[in-house]
């Protein structure tokens, strides 16, 4: 299914009421056409008279640009409400996705019977049936912790970024590579790399058939 304002609207107020206390304050949600992004809180920051931050424009965005799960939508809009969630209660983590978020999506999933993930992904079937063709270049990095990690990146900034891995002691580069994988499409491509956690099997699941760039003639 396609997602509409409609559909968001009650199901925004249905798990507002049941996972979060009916304490988060209604936003306007909207669709998008976004390519790189499931879904998305949207905001600017001012600084007002009293000098103080004021969040201005807050919004939830979901993308409707091809046909999804209704599990799928309705667990991008879950994501969503616990970004809202953090940032209502001036909830401080290290990073979007830090251990403020992580755990309230465990506790969600595990009482609710949810798959809320750190990064938005389409299942196999609705991936298939959107036709966008595009080559991913896809850098895979380990941590000092065993932890896998990958990005998107633009193929301009592939010397860059792999010049800068080289210099952060705590990160291994495992690979770089190319691929038409459309499962790519669940993250943004970015000149500056911005890096998801994922289950070791999985990613090399996912790029089984990808082409290895060597890094050497880079």
């Amino acid at each position: 299914m396609r997602p509409t304002t409609e559909f968001l609207r009650n199901r925004f107020r249905l798990f507002n009421s049941l996972m979060f206390g009916g304490e988060l304050p209604e936003v306007p949600l909207v669709l998008s056409r976004s390519r790189n992004s499931l879904g998305c809180l949207r905001y600017r920051c001012e600084r007002g008279p009293d000098g103080k931050k004021h969040v201005r424009d807050l919004r939830i965005a979901v993308s409707n640009l091809c046909d999804r799960e209704e599990r799928t939508l309705e667990d991008v809009l879950i994501h969503e409400m616990i970004h809202l969630h953090i940032l209502h209660k001036g909830i401080k983590q290290n990073g979007p996705h830090g251990e403020a978020f992580r755990k309230m999506a465990a506790d969600i999933n595990k009482a609710f019977g949810r798959k809320v993930e750190v990064s938005h992904t389409d299942t196999a079937r609705e991936r298939q049936s959107d036709d966008r063709f595009e080559l991913h270049i896809i850098i895979v990095l380990k941590d000092d912790g065993g932890n896998m990690m990958f990005s998107r990146i633009a193929r301009t900034r592939v010397m860059q970024v792999c010049r800068g891995i080289g210099r952060e002691r705590r990160l291994t580069l495992v690979g770089l590579f190319a691929t038409t994988n459309k499962f790519f499409l669940c993250v943004p491509r970015t000149t500056t790399p911005r890096f998801y956690t994922i289950d070791a099997d999985k990613l090399m699941a996912e790029l089984k058939d990808a082409t290895r760039i060597d890094t050497n003639t880079i």
